[in-house]
């Protein structure tokens, strides 16, 4: 479809700035990008041409990626003429590009090598982002109080707090605050004093001069590259990549004097004459360091006009000689000639087209291609007024020919602005099925220059544009793009990122929003909240875009996100802004004091002035397990949150908010167990007065914590000593030594927290009273005997008896008699003599003073035998025999009761046999007890008669004959009843009075009166018979 003269177009693209078209910002960031590229690889004397051709074989791009990772790239093809070595090149590329922790997303070797504008321009921007902005802002040290910021308010912070203090004032964005050239001034002016002094006085009509003196000064004085013309600024609306890429040049620029004509002094060198297409030996360029200009190769060239462009040497080198080829759009070779300037050391090459269209210059040197070797020269009619470098400004633009969005019988708009040039304007689709016809193609002239282009697609796939102005492809041209059948649906926007949640007040919170699945339609947003909150948005030319906002206010804030004016799944998203420095943590399960294995411990979060979110607690155990810890709202200002601990030691909790950690946060926090404590020994279940009762606690496995006891009388309420003596660091032994018996209370704390308290009885056994036969060391058998227990005075309230075996701890029957409530009787009757042992338990305790061993005694196998048992005469010795020999173990014991105390004298003769002897000094009947360990035997007591026997008169003694007028007469062993007889007579007369006086053991005194007591005669008589020596003479 053809067209005549011009026409204007309203319709437009949304971009980062509003009213620009994909199309113009293209442009301007082709040129700024181009320019930044070029800025880094002239130490390397590389230059790009155009930035989509010049590196889709891959070199260019090495080496821009060599110089920017300040590596190199070993074994790439340098001469790359096949379509796998180009993928080849480019791969290595951005694979070392990726190993600098740049993301490239859905950029592929393809993309390059195809030359796919719109993916080259974002691969160079991360690139700029990367090793431009992102550097010079860590290198130009910007801090401050706000952490998170994207680079765009990085470079956006440092531009203000330079210009904060200029009368100027400090800019608020990237774009229109720098469109007049006054603030370029004043930021070169600051950065170097006395370069560029009231800038904020230059006249605001004169936005182009502003402009251009700035960036000259800039230049000059700062040596910031001159990436941005006056026309890129005021071409259209500031595209805000290319600013930023500007901008950030002054963040590391330092005061300089420069030369304007530096750089066309470094360009000079040596040149000379070429003829024929060959240039000489002696002024060769090396494959990489040439350049190629002039209008025969950038453009406005006519068929049948002589035009020419150069070659230009960067560095002389006599090495091979260089053959220029030129062809047409038919494939004919023209002529080339070429003249070298040796003075200029340059190279021209002129030629005459012969027919329009696309021609192709190749410079070769031996037959290889030098990079660059090729350039593309568009050849207008002659009839044509128009060269290249005007239809260059023909520009389409919009969806139609961009490929955003467009769906199957939806209407597919694009623009195309001719601008002030007279000429012909061709326009022709083709689809799937073939070129659209006119009716399927609707182009409206709006305004002078612009024309309005809309085609409805019936079938989906791909649809190719060409756009011709005069019969020169417009630049893009063609145009592909993919018409697809699917149509708008919201539920398939996907919305991801942490700033949907939320996060800190005074940072950087971002979300994503992914329509490339979705359809046509268009995104609509909006943040409603506490405080106001710019949106920052970043296309990634993809169908997706980042949204940065800045909460300044704590809060809950509203994220509205419609596509084709529906909600998106999620939508309105509800994201919190808090400040957790304000947040106040506290609770049990956070102090010093130990937590409780097994026992749930609370903590609380004070929000009322950090606002509340989502709380990131874990709880780190001490044995390394990590436990999430969930929070609930308390009430509106309080949130609470438990956790278990399940292991004894040190538990570290961790709390954070978004990310940030709370004031204190990792808190350390205590934890024990207190059921592994051990408390053991003989003192815990009962005391013993005045004795050092020992306890034993074992802290092992309990965690950490110091031990603390106390011990109290509980009658009297008054503490008791206790030692609390360490044996390692977790075992210790408590010593107590209570004076009275009673109950006492124990009460033990480990790491501040009480165990279950311990009542221990406290005993005396000395205070224990056993008494009665049946504790005898011997005890008959076969005989009922017992004993009394009475343990009133122990502090007990039980005592327990067992009777057993010695040998075999078997039990022994007896019973019971309460006498009163501490005192009772035990009866028993043992059946063998064997040895038994008695044990009086004090709750249960077996104590030495209570504990009795007995022997069992068979009674009725002791024998007695002997004279001695059947009567006995006075002061005669009786004897008789016992016989133990089958009764056991035993003591014998012997008891002779009579009329006169009688010794008796045990004698064992043999073993179980012994002699018994006794000789009583006065007659009657005498009792014997025999007893058998304390047990009388058998028949005991037993009764012997003594008597005195026949009289013996020969045993009388007669005594004391000396003494006047008496004496004594002994007649104990004389036998007989008693009948005396005393006469005394004198010399010359009997005794006058004669007194004899029994003393009851058959002794007996005599008292006599003689009036002649000079010579005396007595006469004694025993039963009628003369004593011996009787009559006895007594002389005075």
């Amino acid at each position: 479809m053809l067209h005549k003269r011009k026409s204007k177009s309203t319709m437009s693209l949304q971009n980062s700035e509003a009213g620009v078209t994909e199309d113009e910002w293209k442009n301007v960031q082709n040129k700024s990008f181009k320019r930044w590229c070029n800025e880094q690889l002239k130490e390397e004397q590389v230059e790009l041409q155009n930035l989509t051709d010049d590196i889709q074989d891959g070199i260019k791009l090495i080496k821009l990626v060599e110089v920017l990772t300040e590596t190199k790239i070993p074994r790439y093809n340098k001469k790359p003429k096949l379509r796998p070595q180009k993928l080849e090149n480019v791969q290595q590329a951005l694979d070392t590009i990726s190993k600098e922790k740049v993301k490239l997303i859905g950029l592929g070797p393809s993309d390059i090598v195809d030359g796919n504008s719109k993916l080259i321009l974002g691969l160079i921007w991360t690139l700029i982002q990367h090793y431009q902005i992102n550097q010079a802002v860590r290198k130009a040290g910007i801090v401050g109080n706000v952490k998170g910021l994207t680079p765009k308010q990085a470079l956006l912070k440092w531009l203000q707090s330079k210009l904060q203090n200029h009368p100027i004032g400090p800019p608020v964005n990237l774009t229109s605050d720098w469109a007049d050239g006054r603030r370029i001034a004043a930021l070169c002016d600051v950065l170097a004093p006395g370069s560029f002094p009231n800038a904020e006085k230059l006249p605001e009509d004169s936005i182009f001069q502003n402009l251009k003196d700035s960036i000259e000064a800039a230049n000059i004085h700062l040596g910031v590259p001159k990436l941005l013309s006056p026309e890129d600024i005021l071409a259209t609306k500031i595209d805000e990549r290319s600013m930023m890429i500007y901008l950030s040049e002054f963040l590391q620029a330092q005061p300089q004097q420069k030369q304007k004509k530096q750089q066309q002094q470094q360009q000079q060198q040596q040149q000379q004459q070429l003829s024929n297409g060959v240039a000489p030996d002696n002024i060769q360029n090396s494959q990489e360091n040439m350049q190629v200009y002039g209008p025969g190769i950038e453009g406005g060239v006519l068929v049948g006009e002589v035009t020419e462009f150069y070659i230009q040497p960067s560095v002389p080198s006599p090495q091979r000689p260089l053959t220029v080829f030129l062809s047409g759009p038919s494939g004919n070779r023209l002529d080339v000639c070429v003249t070298p300037d040796s003075d200029k050391g340059l190279i021209t090459c002129s030629f005459q087209p012969t027919e329009s269209g696309t021609h192709e210059v190749n410079i070769a040197s031996e037959n290889e291609p030098i990079s660059p070797s090729r350039y593309k020269v568009n050849v207008l009619p002659p009839e044509n007024g128009s060269n290249e470098e005007e239809i260059s400004i023909v520009r389409a633009y919009g969806p139609g020919v961009d490929g955003n969005n467009l769906y199957l019988e939806h209407p597919c708009p694009f623009t195309v602005n001719t601008g002030d040039l007279e000429g012909q304007l061709s326009i022709e689709v083709t689809g799937p099925n073939g070129p659209l016809i006119d009716s399927e193609l609707n182009v409206n002239m709006i305004d002078d220059g612009k024309f309005d282009v809309v085609y409805v697609p019936s079938t989906p796939g791909n649809y190719m544009t060409e756009v011709t102005f005069n019969g020169v492809p417009i630049p893009g041209n063609p145009f592909t793009v993919l018409v697809s059948d699917k149509i708008g649906d919201s539920s398939f926007v996907r919305v991801h990122g942490d700033g949907l949640i939320g996060g800190q007040i005074n940072e950087a919170l971002t979300f994503t929003i992914d329509t490339r699945d979705a359809g046509h339609g268009s995104i609509d947003m909006a943040i409603e909240g506490p405080s106001k909150c710019a949106a920052d948005y970043q296309d990634h030319g993809d169908g997706s875009c980042d949204v940065t906002y800045f909460p300044i206010e704590v809060g809950a804030y509203k994220i509205i996100i419609q596509f084709d004016h529906q909600n998106v799944p999620g939508s309105p998203y509800i994201a919190y802004a808090v400040d957790s420095s304000k947040a106040v943590a506290s609770g049990p399960g956070l102090s010093d004091e130990p937590c409780i294995v097994g026992e749930r411990a609370l903590i609380y979060l004070d929000v009322e002035k950090s606002g509340r979110c989502e709380i990131e607690c874990e709880m780190k155990g001490a044995d390394g397990t990590v436990t999430t810890v969930p929070f609930d709202n308390l009430d509106n200002v309080t949130l609470s949150g438990s956790y278990i601990p399940t292991k004894p030691g040190i538990c570290t909790i961790d709390i954070s908010m978004f990310g940030s950690p709370l004031h204190g946060s990792p808190f350390s926090v205590p934890v024990i167990d207190p059921n592994a404590v051990s408390v053991t020994g003989k003192g815990l279940k009962i005391g013993i007065v005045n004795g050092n009762n020992v306890i034993d606690v074992k802290t092992a496995g309990a965690g950490p914590g110091d031990l603390k006891v106390v011990m109290i009388e509980n009658q009297t309420q008054s503490r008791v000593n206790i030692a609390l003596a360490p044996k390692s660091d977790t075992r210790h032994q408590l010593i107590y030594s209570p004076n009275r018996p009673g109950l006492y209370s124990l009460q033990i704390s480990f790491a501040r927290v009480s165990l279950d308290p311990y009542l221990i009885r406290v005993i005396d056994p000395n205070g224990i009273r056993i008494e009665g036969p049946g504790i005898a060391p011997e005890v008959p058998t076969n005989t009922q005997t017992y004993f009394t227990v009475d343990h009133s005075k122990t502090g007990c309230d039980e005592a327990t008896v067992k009777i057993v075996y010695e040998n075999s701890n078997a039990n022994i029957r007896f019973t019971k008699e309460k006498l009163s409530k501490y005192v009772y009787n035990y009866k028993f009757e043992l059946s063998e003599p064997q040895n038994y042992k008695i044990s009086i338990l004090l709750d249960g305790e077996e104590f030495e003073n209570s504990l009795i061993r007995i022997a069992g005694i068979d009674q009725s196998s002791i024998k007695l035998y002997g004279a001695g048992l059947d009567g006995g005469i006075v002061l005669e010795r009786g004897e008789f025999y016992i016989d133990t020999k089958h009764a056991g173990d035993g003591s014998i014991g012997l008891a002779l009761e009579g009329p006169a105390e009688t010794p008796v004298v045990c004698t064992e003769v043999e073993d179980g046999v012994y002699k018994v002897c006794y000789t009583p000094t006065s007659p009657g009947l005498y009792s014997l007890n025999v007893t058998f360990s304390d047990k009388l035997i058998e028949g005991s007591p037993f009764h012997i008669p003594v008597t005195r026997g026949p009289p013996d008169a020969s045993r009388v003694k007669v005594t004391d004959l000396e003494m006047p007028g008496r004496f004594i007469v002994d007649a104990r062993t004389a036998g007989g009843s008693g009948l005396l007889q005393v006469g005394v007579t004198g010399r010359f007369y009997p005794a006058e009075f004669i007194s004899v006086k029994h003393n009851g053991d058959f002794t007996f005194a005599v008292i006599y009166d003689l009036l002649d007591p000079e010579e005396i005669s007595i006469s004694v008589k025993w039963h009628g018979i003369d004593v011996q020596n009787s009559p006895f003479s007594v002389h005075n």
